[in-house]
């Protein structure tokens, strides 16, 4: 799967085309764009088009999920806290 997240450090990955409402959660909403965050529906099925490309694809955001896990414990860097905060099961 392409590496989608490389550099990210934080805030929404898939966003609305314009500005957020002032209505919207500070946490859903990009500070360097101001734009917020897509419903995770829209997102999924933009996802899943995007990536329909690819040999192996199309790719689901359950995988794009567990692959960032995956890097991220291939670097040393996952503890509990984090499996819980992806939703992973701790221990599996």
């Amino acid at each position: 799967m392409p590496r989608m997240l490389a550099g990210r450090k934080s805030g929404p990955l898939f966003l609305t085309d314009r500005k957020a409402r002032a209505s919207v959660v500070r946490n859903d909403v990009d500070r360097a764009t101001g734009r917020a965050r897509l419903p995770y529906r829209r997102a999924a099925e933009l996802f899943e088009a995007y990536t329909e490309c690819f040999d192996d694809g199309p790719y689901t955001l359950h995988q794009l999920r567990h692959s960032r896990l995956t890097h991220a414990r291939q670097e040393g860097r996952v503890d509990a806290g984090v499996d819980e905060a992806v939703g992973a099961r701790v221990g599996a």
